[in-house]
């Protein structure tokens, strides 16, 4: 009796779409696709905003709007690819960042960093906030 651990056959089909799924997304267009809607759900002018999901809710109470075409966006991800891919090559995960915080997503003000910078940015811009707002309230005393 082999004691060797066997999948059965719909297992080992079901890893290899898997693995092919991951593949795609580090293509330039299947990335673009991931993006795009990653967009339209936290976006309040987007096709599907997902107000049902905790993390995407503040951008829409927010107001964060979606001031590009699917074509201008697939035109930025063009021209930030070689820096999209040397992120995965470090081993991060990219990421869309708005240059202001406050502004839409638009050409001009969309940047592609790692995952890690940018929520190290969006902890600074919070504490930044934080900070702002208790000086305000000791003033007003």
């Amino acid at each position: 009796m082999s004691s060797a651990l066997t999948l059965p056959l719909n297992t080992h089909h079901k890893m290899k779409r898997l693995r092919d799924y991951h593949a795609y997304r580090r293509t330039l267009v299947g990335y673009a696709i991931k993006v795009w809607a990653s967009l339209n759900r936290r976006t309040i002018n987007g096709s599907c905003p997902r107000w049902d999901n905790r993390h995407v809710r503040p951008y829409l109470e927010a107001g964060i709007e979606l001031q590009m075409t699917r074509d201008e966006l697939m035109a930025s991800i063009r021209a930030d690819w070689d820096t999209i891919q040397a992120i995965w090559n470090a081993g991060g995960t990219p990421s869309i960042d708005r240059i202001d915080g406050n502004g839409p997503y638009s050409p001009d003000n969309i940047q592609f960093i790692s995952l890690r910078d940018n929520c190290v940015k969006a902890a600074h811009e919070t504490n930044v906030k934080r900070r702002i707002k208790k000086l305000v309230g000791q003033l007003a005393y």
